[in-house]
């Protein structure tokens, strides 16, 4: 005996409601690194958001944290067109530099 296979809407309203509701995570903050500098130098993001730094320079760079200890791990090296995408889960202010290039300096001001 032939059944029909369910249609979409009998699929989905089988689909808990939580799980087609759930909002999508807010896109990353970018910081460019190009020219020999971070672009923004400071950005304000929300807790628990994303930054992405995106190495457009043809020369190495990093992001690292300005303070031993910090409450994040830095980039590590980042060849020309390599990104590292870091999350801040807490509220402060992260004063960053370039290991390569001491006088790039940014921060991230998480609230």
């Amino acid at each position: 005996m032939f059944r029909p296979l369910p249609t979409l809407a009998l699929v989905l309203a089988a689909v808990p409601a939580a799980v087609l509701a759930a909002p999508a995570p807010p896109p990353a903050t970018v910081i460019a690194i190009e020219s020999f500098q971070f672009t923004p130098e400071a950005v304000v993001i929300p807790k628990g958001s994303r930054v992405t730094f995106l190495n457009k320079d043809a020369a190495p760079h990093t992001a690292t944290p300005e303070e031993d200890g910090a409450k994040f791990a830095g980039t590590g090296r980042l060849l020309a067109g390599e990104s590292k995408t870091l999350t801040f889960p807490d509220k402060g202010v992260y004063n960053y530099f370039c290991e390569f290039h001491t006088t790039m300096k940014g921060r991230v001001t998480v609230r």
